[in-house]
């Protein structure tokens, strides 16, 4: 299946090879079967197979005829005596050596080495040149994997991040899609092993079939060494990944907990934590090295054995000292070929912990919208009504929201208020339709949101508060991200309202450049350029979230004359556990235990009395 679900024709190569069911036999390592994630890409690729397949046979044959050359090269050399050339390798060498003396007398053996060494030349030209090709196209193909996992990040719905560990999709993101990569330049190699090997194999079975069985036996050994070493290097893939991942885990909490972990003066515990992930994944990865590197000595002396009894086989069969010369070098080029293909095959199976990591984010479920056709949303100009809505996180003990019902009238500002843990941020979730509810629904008017695109609706929304994502880039790209058309005049007179334009200035004005996530700005800068942000939108519903929370941050008087005169916005919720900045709102929602459990003029709220009446509630009432 394509992208868009569609069945899709074998795809045919040259000589009208089945691609995909090529793809199927080597990517075998995945979930199985042509509707896999990553069968799109394959299939993609597989396209190169022949051309990898025909560089390689090209090449190969290239160096096998060099090497048959060592053959007329030694008989010119040993004065031309055709007894050193058997019956059983026909009359072609002997030709060749009677031309080459005919054609260069006294200068056959200069002319033979010349013919050699011009054929590698040409190989190592075909090889490098066609390489070039293949390597590009695995970057290809690499960035194709790395693209495909970053569009489904963005096509996955909200609740996937909720589920899911952070820890883990850095891990996929950062380790697995990279290592997933790496799968097609493996499969590459192998393909061109197994052509050179059909070459090379060919070329030693005309010198000699029966030396060339013996050949083949130790290909049958190093097979069976193969598949003994595979299943188990497939099992420490698994392990690596997950040590990647709990390590990866250590290494973001080190950043993430940076603040936390030196006011609790914890680091050292950090510090024990991340040694002992660290120590796990370097066991993990020495047992797999060393797994893998009992594999190239057992090679070398099943190689050393072979070269032996070549050695006393020839001789017994009547084999020439050219003959056999030629065949040891065809045998020696021959069996890292050999190697190569297993080598290929334990790679993939390094690798399938990756593969499998990959594709289980790949195979995620998109966002769904329904194919009925939406209704037009042109502004959020009507209440919004929230009727028995409930919501429970997976895996979660209980209900976050429970039965929630109230109206956010249009045109006016309503605090949304409760302790921490109330349920707030998830109503606000609700409302963007981050997340769908589990019972209830969400009406504008009479309208059930849902009869509008996700994506539509969102439009209309912008959020500002505490957790302030900025991009790397301008101030004036932050400002208008996600505002297409908005002009500098627009940028600066949302930053003006956000009372952020002074200190935008002072840092060079807005071409200034800000580091990622904010970095080299401070909690309360960030949240008045989120807030300018959200008001270059031009929202139909703006939300603000803990909007006054930082020190150096948006003054109260600065929300409050936002919030009444409605400039850039229609309507508004405010989070806040400061009761200072709820003054500016004329209605409140209180939300205790995920239930709304008073509603109404925010100043007839008991509830809002009571944070008069016991200020410690101010800094628990968020």
């Amino acid at each position: 299946m394509d992208d868009t679900g569609a069945a899709r024709a074998p795809r045919k190569g040259l000589g009208g090879i089945d691609l995909d069911a090529l793809a199927n036999i080597f990517f075998r390592i995945g979930s199985g079967g042509s509707n896999r994630p990553l069968a799109v890409i394959e299939r993609k690729y597989m396209r190169a197979l022949p051309f990898v397949v025909l560089v390689m046979l090209v090449s190969t044959a290239l160096e096998g005829a060099s090497i048959g050359l060592i053959i007329p090269l030694l008989t010119v050399m040993m004065a031309g005596r055709s007894s050193l050339i058997s019956d059983e390798f026909g009359e072609m060498m002997q030709r060749i050596v009677g031309e080459a003396n005919r054609l260069y007398p006294g200068h056959a053996i200069e002319a033979l080495a010349i013919a050699m060494v011009g054929l590698l030349i040409i190989k190592a030209v075909v090889l490098t040149l066609g390489w070039l090709v293949i390597s590009r196209i695995d970057g290809f193909a690499q960035a194709d994997v790395r693209n495909a996992v970053a569009r489904k990040l963005l096509r996955v719905p909200y609740r996937f991040y909720i589920v899911h560990e952070y820890s883990k999709l850095v891990n996929i993101i950062s380790n697995d899609t990279w290592r997933t990569g790496q799968a097609i330049q493996a499969i590459y190699g192998i393909a061109g092993a197994l052509a050179a090997t059909i070459v090379l194999g060919a070329l030693a079975a005309y010198a000699s079939w029966r030396l060339f069985l013996v050949v083949l036996v130790g290909a049958v050994i190093a097979r069976l060494l193969q598949q003994a070493l595979g299943k188990r290097m497939e099992q420490l893939s698994e392990q690596v990944s997950s040590a990647n991942e709990k390590m990866g885990e250590r290494m973001l909490a080190t950043i993430d907990f940076a603040r936390m972990l030196r006011l609790f003066n914890q680091q050292g515990a950090m510090t024990e934590r991340f040694y002992r992930a660290s120590d796990d994944l370097r066991r993990i990865l020495f047992n797999s090295e060393k797994l893998g590197s009992v594999f190239g000595p057992v090679m070398e002396i099943v190689q050393a054995v072979l070269f032996v009894l070549v050695l006393l086989l020839a001789q017994r069969f009547g084999m020439t000292l050219p003959e056999i010369i030629a065949f040891l070098a065809l045998q020696y080029r021959l069996q890292p070929q050999i190697l190569a293909v297993t080598q290929g095959v334990l790679d993939l199976s390094a690798l399938a912990g990756s593969i499998r990591n990959t594709e289980w984010l790949l195979g995620q479920p998109d966002e769904v919208h329904a194919d009925a056709a939406y209704q037009p949303i042109s502004a959020i100009d009507q209440p919004i009504r929230f009727e028995q809505l409930s919501y429970q996180y997976p895996d979660g003990d209980g209900p976050v929201v429970i039965d929630a019902s109230f109206t956010l009238p249009i045109g006016r500002a309503t605090a949304l208020i409760g302790r921490s843990g109330a349920g707030k941020s998830t109503l606000i979730n609700l409302l963007t339709r981050l997340i769908e509810p589990d019972r209830g629904r969400i009406l504008h008017g009479d309208t059930p949101v849902t009869a509008y695109d996700p994506d539509a609706w969102r439009a209309r929304i912008a959020l500002a508060g505490q957790d302030i994502d900025l991009i790397e880039g301008s101030v004036a790209d932050n400002i208008a991200f996600g505002a297409p058309g908005v002009t500098r005049a627009d940028v600066e007179e949302a930053a003006r309202l956000a009372d952020a334009h002074d200190f935008i200035a002072a840092m060079g004005g807005y071409d200034a450049r800000i580091s990622a996530f904010g970095a080299n700005l401070s909690g309360g800068q960030r949240q008045r350029i989120g807030l300018a942000r959200a008001l270059a939108r031009r929202p139909s519903l703006l939300i603000l979230d803990e909007a006054t929370n930082a020190v150096d941050g948006l003054s109260e008087g600065t929300i409050i004359e936002l919030l009444t005169e409605h400039r850039r916005f229609g309507t508004a919720v405010v989070i806040s556990h400061r009761r200072s900045t709820l003054n500016a709102c004329e209605n409140g929602i209180v939300i205790e235990g995920g239930r709304v459990v008073e509603q109404g003029p925010l100043r007839a709220l008991d509830f809002y009395h009571r944070m008069e009446k016991l200020p410690e509630l101010d800094g628990s009432a968020t």
